[in-house]
Order: C-alpha cells, then sequence, then structure tokens
C-alpha cells in the first residue's frame, strides 16, 4: 500500500506519493507535477472503453509504477483540498467520478449506477465510481467538505451538485420540484436521503459534477430562450 501525505494549504491541494517496489497508483482527475527517475509511466485502458467514451468518462487511466520504488508529487485540478481514504472490507465509497483524483491498483474500481434515469439527467447523474479492495484512495474536494451522518429513518434533502462522496446502498429518492419550468428549464431536482446513511458534500458546486454540468446546460438554453 502506498504512503500518502497531502497538503491542503494554498487554492490546491499538493499530494505526495510513495511507492514501494512493484506498487502502482492510477490516477484519474489530478495533474502531475514530478517524479523520482524509478516511476514508470503507463496508461492502462478502462473495461467498457465506448460506453465511458459514450458517457463523459476517461477510457485510460494514467498510471505510475515504481520499478524500484520512487515518489510522485500531483495536484488536484480543483480550488480545494484532497480527502485520504483508506478503502477495505467494510469500508466502501462511491464517489462522484470528477472527484476521484487517484487510488492505489490495488484499490477496485466499479462502475455504481444510479437507478433513476430522470435523475441521471437532470439531476444527481447516472454513473459514479465504486471503490471497493483494498488500498488508499484520494479524493479531491470544491472548497471543503462536510460529512454527514444520519441515523435510521432521519431524511435530508440536498442539492445533488454538492454531493461527490457516499456509501453504497444508501437510500436515496429523486425529489422533484413543482412546476415544469423548474424541472426542466432550472434543472430543479434534489436528492431525498433517508437514513442510516453517510455522505459527504461540499461547499462549493463543482463546474465538472454530474449535475453541475446539465444545470449549467439548463440556463444557457433559459437564458437563450427567455433572456432578461
Amino acid at each position: 500500500m502506498s504512503q500518502i501525505a497531502i497538503d491542503n494549504e494554498g487554492l490546491s491541494a499538493l499530494v505526495t506519493i510513495i511507492l514501494s517496489q512493484g506498487e502502482t497508483f492510477r490516477t484519474e482527475y489530478c495533474q502531475f507535477r514530478d517524479c523520482t527517475p524509478g516511476i514508470e509511466m503507463f496508461t492502462e485502458r478502462r473495461d467498457n472503453p465506448w460506453m465511458r467514451f459514450m458517457t463523459g468518462e476517461h477510457v485510460y487511466w494514467q498510471c505510475y509504477r515504481a520499478n524500484d520504488g520512487g515518489t510522485i508529487t500531483l495536484t488536484n485540478d480543483k480550488i480545494g483540498g484532497v480527502l485520504l481514504e483508506k478503502i477495505d472490507i467494510g469500508n466502501e465509497w462511491c464517489v462522484d467520478r470528477s472527484s476521484l483524483v487517484g487510488a492505489d491498483g490495488s484499490v477496485i474500481i466499479d462502475r455504481f449506477v444510479y437507478s433513476h434515469l430522470m435523475g441521471g439527467i437532470f439531476g444527481p447523474g447516472l454513473f459514479y465510481h465504486h471503490l471497493r479492495g483494498e488500498g488508499n484512495a484520494l479524493v479531491s474536494v470544491d472548497g471543503k467538505a462536510d460529512l454527514i451522518t444520519l441515523a435510521q429513518g432521519e431524511e435530508r434533502i440536498i442539492d445533488p451538485d454538492y454531493l461527490f462522496m457516499f456509501r453504497p446502498g444508501m437510500d436515496m429518492a429523486l425529489q422533484r420540484n413543482q412546476g415544469l419550468v423548474n424541472q426542466f428549464i432550472n434543472g430543479l431536482f434534489f436528492l431525498k436521503i433517508t437514513g442510516p446513511a453517510e455522505f459527504y458534500i461540499d461547499r462549493i458546486v463543482g463546474e465538472h459534477s454530474n449535475a453541475g454540468v446539465v444545470h449549467k446546460a439548463c440556463s444557457v438554453i433559459k437564458d437563450y430562450l427567455w433572456p432578461v
């Protein structure tokens, strides 16, 4: 398993990853800064590339392998910090696609499919990364992160733009706002979460978030059809 140090000071985070001989680290949304000479860089094609391309996902992982051990330095491509999560049995997370910085090669990254098509088009998005297995994972935060824990039967209605990480199996239902204009022009669909639940929300709407892209597109259409 990699050793990771995170510096969240400043506008963006600086992540230092130390790999032992033979260890691999895969990255998603981040920027490579530097590494030691013993690091081999390569790309790895992900499963089902056509579907990933059609849904706006990266088709390839950018990977780093330590042939003799070494260090990699990355920065996130957002204004905000980075969370370190240790994935193991009983500690699995679903992560917004644009929030995943990277993970150890030993972490299994599956696709979590949200069940509501309308939510996928206008609300929380259809696909998330499901992180399981064993190893370290890095998740980028827009601004700052708040961990919300709900007890059995407790409910919370949230704007899906802010949801970037949650436990698999969490009870989520689409909450539609009243009126067609709100639903189809303003893109106002919310999530109703029922406990027990544990999830992270951030404090800035990410421009690459699942829902944020659609809301932005709806806003452009609205301004074109009904200019002020």
